[in-house]
């Protein structure tokens, strides 16, 4: 579908093999990489981000945790990092973004 094509060209551009694309039916707007050692990557985006974002945005997403896969950094939580993609001003992130600080801290 055409997330899969975002996801697609978002690794090509970063040079990297795209990961696995999971959606999850989920009300909390998030995506992030999940890379088990010896097993391919694989990211996910949840419903309500997808909802949320233009497909710009999303692949802004996606290119942002390509970035994590090619940096190797494993389990990170995109939206601990959004407000780095000054390209996404989001509404009410502060209230999402303290819910998430402390997942993001799962490394």
């Amino acid at each position: 579908g055409k997330l899969h094509s975002l996801m697609q060209e978002a690794a090509q551009i970063l040079g990297v093999d795209a990961p696995d694309l999971y959606v999850r039916q989920n009300p909390s707007p998030n995506a992030y990489t999940l890379a088990i050692n010896g097993k391919k990557p694989f990211v996910v985006v949840h419903t309500s981000l997808i909802e949320l974002l233009t497909p710009a945005e999303l692949q802004a997403v996606f290119a942002h945790e390509l970035g994590h896969l090619k940096c190797d950094h494993g389990i990170w939580l995109t939206f601990a990092n959004l407000l780095a993609l000054s390209a996404i001003q989001l509404p009410g992130v502060g209230a999402l973004l303290a819910n998430s600080i402390e997942s993001s801290l799962m490394r």
